[in-house]
């Protein structure tokens, strides 16, 4: 955390690029709550409302609000309580305690409804996934109620006691119980033993899989085993080099993931035996779920830390550092919320994605294309074998559309209710951006590598490898206009008023098209291969929608629409892949080779020169103008359009395909070679208050006088106490 707050600090004096890499690629997650307690917290858990959440501390269950954090009930035994869970209707809370009592309480008021005697310590409570039963582990038996009544519907009795874990399968007809030898399997109604399976030592965790057709099981001998309920056959082993405290189903019941005091988290395919993910911890590992939706992995260690795993990169997302130990991990049933107890006494609530703001979505392929929606509030992103939707805030996925080739290309329409892509199979879909339905197609004979929507939403626009570019319509798929080039066409863009289309091609010219008429009203003729272009905005200025910027290979040229004159040049010792107009028309931004720049659009003036170490791919304008994004071989960067100077760099770990800053102009989008599209926020005082919501605490005077020396000492964050000053020792 000191570098993080060093950083904070560096960014507040003299805002660097250097000190934003720092923040961005700390993987802190921003705390929702820190709630400390006398004691170690043994348990926790979320309601499946997301209305409250609980702790387990010594004697005491506490219940806290969602809303505010606020306690709301206590709970209390005769002695240290070790385990806790919520009914699925959030009404009661069962409870296990080294006082040999279950207790049954109820959640909102915390009074007791129940008080039930056990035969010893009980480690371990479950609710039935109806929340009509319960069973709780003791010394040598598990025992099951009925919720309501209290009455106990069965015993199951272990001649290898103690039983350290017990859990109800999902459909609710078995019982698991782990003992010091055995993985046993009872039926819930009757208690009666239907299997078992031997371990080398106790078992500590156990687990149904969703389907409650297989059965996870870990333990003392370092294995975690997977057995079919039916048959009793073993599936699938996972081994490891010390003891499995922990084992976890994927919600689609295809993953296993196991944890132990090897310090390492596997994560395996059940019927193949593949392991997909290895996540390395610092301390034995003691606790994994896997989130509601399956993509990611929660785990506490005794290195003190609880941590987020992305299960299909095997990246770590966001941790949280506690003082302790960690005794406890879950996730919130939405999966947007963690929590976390430990040893050192404090109960966590944290936001699961990066604690920084950031948010990506992995793709099979590279990713080539990517936008905002109009609005902000969602990212469109093509990479591999699929074009998807998501929230630009929480990353989650709202639609896909899937093809058999890669997708090139994609857009939004202008009110965001609509997704237009282009594949390699040749075709141009619309579809619905909220469901992922298909509304229209349209056929090239080749490859569809760029793809818009009108202004006014009614048109698509295609470009193709079949040397053409073709405007449909949006809603039927009817071709509505069409340009003929002699070579591949590279990309297509509509005139703000939407009367235009301009295409680039490797045929040497940028032609553009009078889409009512369906004519060809001028071409550009330039030296070689045309890759780009962008008409100038349609604002109130003498440069409004009047002219046309184009990239080719070593060139960056303006052109006056009507007339196709060229009337201002950038020359660069590369090819330009990437043009962009400023919002006012008076500037564009150009890169070419290894260098960037911007300059005035009627003269080709230089305004600012941005040096890169390789070749850019993109580049973007700010909303307000004052800013350049540009894209190279493994960063995005934020540029001064001004000064030049760089403001912000984000790192990826390939070839950055594509950038565009978000509608609002407070985030960057970033995509390319490594198969992400990436969110982040870039502005130094977006990333000095981001930061400040992660830091749980200040520089302390050491650390201040160390690193910054006679500077006077203050606070990083203001809305963190600063350390006390030391209180002066008398003179002897």
């Amino acid at each position: 955390m000191t570098a993080i707050l060093l950083a904070t600090e560096s960014m507040k004096m003299n805002p660097s690029s250097e000190a934003a890499q720092v923040l961005l690629s700390n993987s802190s997650a921003r705390l929702l709550y820190n709630i400390s307690h006398f004691n170690a917290v043994n348990s926790v858990v979320f309601g499946p409302d997301a209305k409250y959440f609980a702790s387990a501390n010594e004697k005491t269950v506490l219940v806290f609000s969602m809303d505010n954090g606020t306690e709301i009930a206590q709970m209390l035994h005769d002695d240290m309580v070790l385990a806790i869970a919520i009914s699925p209707d959030g009404k009661y809370l069962i409870s296990g305690s080294r006082d040999q009592t279950v207790g049954v309480w109820e959640v909102s008021t915390g009074n007791e409804v129940f008080r039930l005697e056990h035969d010893g310590n009980v480690n371990a409570v479950s609710f039935s996934p109806n929340g009509k039963y319960f069973v709780a582990s003791g010394f040598e038996t598990a025992r099951i109620w009925e919720t309501e009544s209290g009455i106990e519907i069965a015993r199951m009795k272990t001649n290898r006691p103690p039983i350290e874990t017990v859990s109800f399968s999902p459909n609710g007809k078995y019982i698991a119980t782990g003992d010091a030898l055995t993985l046993r399997i009872w039926d819930a109604i009757t208690g009666k033993e239907i299997g078992k399976k031997k371990h080398d030592g106790i078992v500590f965790s156990v687990a149904f899989s969703p389907d409650s057709k297989y059965i996870a099981s870990g333990g003392q001998d370092g294995v975690a085993h997977v057995w079919e309920i039916d048959t009793g056959v073993e599936i699938s082993t996972i081994s490891h080099d010390a003891r499995v405290f922990a084992v976890a189903f994927s919600p689609d019941g295809k993953l296993i993931a196991s944890g132990g005091r090897d310090n390492i988290i596997r994560v395996k395919e059940i019927m193949t035996g593949t392991q997909v993910a290895k996540f390395m911890h610092d301390g034995s590992v003691y606790q994994v779920a896997f989130s509601p939706d399956g993509k990611h992995i929660v785990s506490g260690s005794n290195d003190n830390t609880a941590r987020v795993w992305r299960v299909s990169t095997g990246e770590e997302e966001t941790r949280v550092t506690h003082d302790k130990w960690i005794n406890s991990v879950n996730f919130s049933f939405d999966g947007k919320y963690a929590i976390s107890g430990s040893a050192d006494g404090t109960l966590y609530v944290w936001e699961t994605r990066k604690g920084m703001g950031i948010t990506d979505i992995q793709h099979d392929g590279i990713v080539f294309s990517a936008d905002f929606s109009p609005d902000g509030e969602y990212v469109i992103s093509g990479g591999g074998h699929s074009a998807r939707v998501w929230e630009s805030e929480t990353g989650r996925e709202i639609s896909r559309m899937t093809y058999e080739d890669l997708t090139e290309a994609v857009a939004f329409s202008p009110n965001g209710v609509y997704v237009v892509s282009g594949s390699d199979d040749g075709t141009v879909r619309v579809w619905e951006a909220s469901t992922g339905e298909e509304i229209a197609q349209m056929l090239h004979t080749d490859r569809v590598g760029s793809v818009a929507f009108s202004p006014d939403g009614d048109y698509v626009a295609s470009g193709s490898d079949d040397s053409t570019a073709r405007v449909w319509d949006a809603e039927t798929g009817e071709e509505i206009a069409h340009a003929d080039h002699q070579d591949i066409v590279n990309s297509v863009v509509f005139s703000p008023d939407g009367k235009y289309l301009v295409s680039t091609s490797n045929d040497f010219t940028a032609r553009i098209l009078d889409i009512e008429n369906n004519t060809e009203i001028s071409s550009m003729l330039h030296e070689s291969f045309v890759y780009t272009a962008e008409f100038s905005p349609n604002v109130l200025s003498e440069t409004g929608g009047k002219y046309l910027v184009t990239g080719s290979v070593d060139s960056a040229r303006v052109w006056e629409i009507e007339s196709g004159i060229e009337i201002a040049k950038a020359q660069y010792h590369g090819p330009v892949f990437a043009v962009s107009f400023s919002p006012d028309g008076k500037y564009v931004a150009s890169a070419g080779g290894l260098f960037a720049s911007v300059w005035e659009t009627t003269s080709g003036k230089e305004i600012a020169n941005l040096p890169h170490d390789y070749v850019i791919l993109s580049i973007d304008f700010s909303p307000d103008g004052n800013y350049v994004v540009s894209g190279d071989d493994r960063s995005a960067i934020v540029w001064d359009a001004t000064t030049g100077n760089e403001i912000s760099r984000f790192l990826h770990t390939m070839l950055v395909e594509v950038v565009a800053f978000s509608p609002n102009g407070e985030f960057i989008l970033s995509g390319g070679y490594d198969k992400t599209a990436r969110v982040w926020p870039w502005h130094p005082d977006d990333l000095i208050e981001r930061a400040c919501a992660i830091s749980p605490r200040n520089l302390s005077r050491d650390e201040w006088k160390f690193y910054l020396g006679d500077e006077p000492y203050r606070a990083v964050c203001p809305n963190l106490p600063l350390e006390p000053e030391p209180t002066p020792t008398p003179n002897s």
